[in-house]
C-alpha cells in the first residue's frame, strides 16, 4: 500500500536513508523554477490530432461515468499544425508556413473543437512558483528503467488561474493532479492536471491534461519542454481527445536547433 502524507515546501521532515521526498521535491522545484525563469525565446511546431467519440446508447445528459469500452464510436477527427513561439511571458501562434506571429489567441485561430494552451510553462509556474501549493508524497515506481517518485498537488479555485472557455466566456477552475520526478536527476518527467467538476453549462464534465516533459540543452542552459501532451475531455455523451506532438523546436536566433522527432504516422493510435 502506498503511503500518503501531506507536506508543504516549508516543512522540515526527518531524513531517511533514501533521499527524503521533501528534499527531492525541493530539488525538482529548483530545477523547474530556474528553467521557467530563464526560458529563452524559441518556437516549435505543434501537430495536434483531435478526435471526438460518442456512446450512442447513452440517453441522459448527466456526468455519471467516464464513457469507454466497445460501445463508444468516433464521430469526427482532424489534424492541425501550428507554430508556437514563447515570448517573455506568453505564447504566440501562427499557422505553419505563415512565418509571422501576431497577437492572435490560439482560440481565435481555431474556432471549433477542443484546444488547449499552457503546456510550455503556465502550469509549471502556477504549481511550482507559489509557496502556497500543498503536495502529497504518493510513493515510488519504476518506468522505462527509471526510478520515479510521484507527488500529488491541489490548487483550489481561489488560488487558480486555470481558465476554461472561449474568450469573453471564461470561468476559473480549481484543479489537482500528480507529477512524477526522476529520483536520480530530480527532473520532472510527467505532469497530470485534472479539473474540478465543470459547471453543467459548459457542456463538459471534467478534463485531464497529461504532459510528458524532457530536459533540453540550448546554448548554455537546460530547460524543460513538453515532448507531447494528451488532453481528454469527458462530456455527458462521450469524450474528446487531443494528442499534441512538439517538433522542430529552436531558438528564434536559429543558432541552436533541437527536435523531438516528427509526429506519429498513424494519428488514430489512441486509447479510449
Amino acid at each position: 500500500m502506498l503511503t500518503r502524507f501531506l507536506f508543504s515546501l516549508g516543512i522540515v521532515m526527518a531524513l531517511q536513508a533514501q533521499e527524503d521526498p521533501k528534499d527531492l521535491l525541493l530539488r525538482a522545484r529548483a530545477l523547474i523554477v530556474d528553467s521557467t525563469s530563464k526560458l529563452p525565446r524559441y518556437m516549435c511546431t505543434q501537430t495536434i490530432d483531435r478526435a471526438e467519440f460518442e456512446d450512442p446508447t447513452r440517453r441522459n445528459t448527466h456526468c455519471e461515468e467516464d464513457p469507454k469500452g466497445h460501445r463508444i464510436q468516433e464521430t469526427s477527427s482532424d489534424r492541425l499544425r501550428v507554430d508556437v513561439a514563447m515570448a517573455v511571458d506568453h505564447e504566440m501562434y501562427t499557422w505553419v508556413g505563415e512565418r509571422h506571429f501576431d497577437d492572435r489567441d490560439l482560440m481565435q485561430m481555431i474556432k471549433e473543437g477542443a484546444i488547449s494552451t499552457g503546456a510550455f510553462s503556465d502550469f509549471l509556474r502556477a504549481i511550482f512558483r507559489s509557496e502556497d501549493t500543498d503536495f502529497t508524497y504518493d510513493g515510488d515506481k519504476s518506468e522505462d528503467g527509471r526510478e520515479l517518485s510521484e507527488f500529488g498537488f491541489n490548487i483550489p479555485v481561489d488560488r487558480s488561474h486555470y481558465r476554461w472557455g472561449r474568450s469573453g466566456e471564461q470561468i476559473i477552475l480549481g484543479y489537482d493532479g500528480t507529477l512524477q520526478v526522476d529520483r536520480k536527476s530530480g527532473e520532472l518527467v510527467r505532469l497530470v492536471v485534472r479539473t474540478n467538476r465543470l459547471p453543467e453549462e459548459t457542456g463538459a464534465c471534467y478534463a485531464t491534461s497529461t504532459m510528458d516533459y524532457t530536459r533540453v540543452f540550448i546554448k548554455d542552459a537546460y530547460f524543460f519542454l513538453p515532448k507531447q501532451t494528451f488532453l481528454r475531455i469527458v462530456t455527458p455523451k462521450g469524450v474528446a481527445e487531443n494528442r499534441t506532438v512538439f517538433s522542430g523546436c529552436h531558438e528564434f536566433l536559429g543558432e541552436s536547433t533541437v527536435s523531438f522527432g516528427g509526429p506519429p504516422e498513424d494519428p488514430d493510435t489512441r486509447t479510449v
